[in-house]
């Protein structure tokens, strides 16, 4: 929501709580107030209310107000609620009194939480720039850890307390302070940075779909080789990809080696971002833009070796399987489509887009011209005049694959005239491996011909009837 709208609804909740016993003591917190005071769109809005059983008691009453949009749904385990207010209906609110935690077993992640004070509450946020709050009926916006605001504008990332607690009691806010350094461009500060590796051991504690979640939230920001590196330099992808570790490639160790190839990486991520950010005149080639990024951190992975490794981290199928087809895509690049104008070259171009489909041709175009420009980059990322003819010659190969999909001349979403129910009809066979020979070769006919997909039903089965399998054997 943009900073007006947000205003107006703060306002709005300023009214109807005003002469009321919650004057005074809800606030916005969080997120909402971080992204005003940065200038960002805000997202959310999440309240505290500093009285006991306060979230649970202003959910209570505003269900019997004229001010809430459908129902309030409460959750009393948790002491939370959500609503909608029938002024601004597009905005869920989130409700919650101010609490205290506290772990009694020192190696538990739920911690046993109660009733706190405005200050305890903040003190167990995870960062400083997190832990603002702004009072909706004085208007005042309160700093408890007398951080918040500075951190914002030295750009800094830090824990609320003692880093060496607040990474012991939740060892995920290793990966949330990488985030938000990523997502905001900032520096963590250096103790922070010293709590979280001497704690880093302890993300072995979190759950994989936790772990996942941050990771992928660090991957997909515009800052993505950032987060990477800091991922690389504490030491944390053996947590985060576990025991797949060695699936996940020779760059998560720390050796001569593989740091150079991890260096590889991080380029190429960065040169994906460039073109997400750059060009939007296609989005639909960003539909999946996780699905890319993972097949450029994992491109040398076998798909065997790599589907284990996806599921095992719990990303959702259709990720998985793009990410399985682009590696897919990419190897057909280096192995068929090559750089030139001959004959071979244009059957390879249209076995490619006809395999493939759009967009996921343009997409593997885009990381195999990433690899060509990075393979031959410099440490201060100059291009050698070589890498850059490389990269520009499968460049060429992209855009003719666009202005044929353009002008309609393209094998993208061909459906030929050609089936195996033809096949067995035509040769007289039953169904088994034959079948998918024979289709094979009447496509590789296709490909040759000068206008493919003009291909009629009765040209496929002329050409199935010159072709004799023991011949082609």
């Amino acid at each position: 929501m943009f900073k007006v709208e947000y205003k107006e609804i703060v306002s709005h909740l300023h009214d109807i709580i005003k002469g009321t016993s919650f004057e005074g003591h809800v606030y916005v917190v969080g997120g909402a107030v971080r992204s005003e005071i940065m200038d960002h769109n805000i997202k959310d809005i999440d309240l505290v209310v500093d009285l006991p059983n306060g979230g649970i008691d202003f959910a209570n009453w505003l269900k019997n107000s004229e001010h809430v949009k459908g129902s309030v749904v409460v959750y009393p385990t948790y002491g939370t609620a959500m609503f909608k207010l029938k002024k601004y209906p597009d905005h869920d609110i989130e409700v919650v009194q101010t609490r205290k935690e506290q772990y009694k077993d020192k190696n538990s992640r739920n911690p046993e939480t109660s009733y706190g004070t405005i200050e305890e509450d903040a003190m167990r946020r995870d960062l400083t720039i997190n832990a603002l709050y702004y009072n909706i009926s004085t208007k005042e916006y309160l700093d408890v850890t007398g951080k918040g605001y500075q951190d914002i504008f030295d750009h800094l990332i830090r824990v609320t307390s003692n880093p060496e607690i607040v990474f012991h009691d939740d060892a995920l806010r290793i990966l949330r302070c990488i985030r938000f350094a990523t997502r905001f461009d900032y520096t963590i500060d250096a103790d922070t940075m010293s709590g979280m590796m001497d704690n880093v051991h302890r993300l072995s504690t979190i759950t994989t779909e936790r772990i996942t979640d941050e990771f992928n939230k660090i991957l997909m920001s515009s800052n993505a080789w950032k987060g990477l590196e800091m991922l690389y330099n504490i030491n944390a992808f053996q947590y985060i990809f576990r025991s797949r570790l060695e699936i996940a490639g020779d760059f998560v160790n720390k050796d001569s080696w593989s740091h150079t190839n991890f260096k590889r990486l991080i380029y190429l991520i960065k040169d994906r971002c460039r073109w997400v950010y750059s060009e939007d005149r296609h989005p639909e080639l960003y539909a999946n833009e996780t699905a890319i990024r993972l097949a450029i951190l994992f491109q040398d992975t076998l798909n065997s070796d790599l589907k284990a490794l996806l599921y095992g981290m719990r990303y959702p199928k259709d990720t998985i399987d793009l990410v399985l087809k682009l590696n897919d895509a990419i190897d057909f690049i280096y192995n068929e489509v090559k750089y030139g104008d001959d004959e071979k070259h244009k059957i390879a171009v249209r076995k490619f887009e006809h395999k493939f489909g759009y967009p996921c041709c343009c997409n593997a175009m885009d990381i195999v011209i990433s690899n060509c420009k990075c393979e031959f980059v410099d440490t201060s990322e100059r291009l050698s005049i070589y890498g850059y003819n490389i990269a520009q010659k499968y460049q060429d190969v992209r855009e003719d694959i666009w202005n044929r999909m353009y002008f309609g001349e393209t094998m993208i979403g061909y459906q030929p005239p050609i089936d195996g129910n033809l096949i067995m009809g035509v040769k007289n066979i039953g169904p088994g491996r034959d079948v998918k020979t024979y289709y094979n070769l009447v496509m590789e006919e296709i490909y040759k011909s000068e206008h493919p997909t003009e291909i009629t039903r009765e040209e496929c089965i002329e050409i199935l009837n010159k072709i004799n399998l023991e011949n082609n054997t």
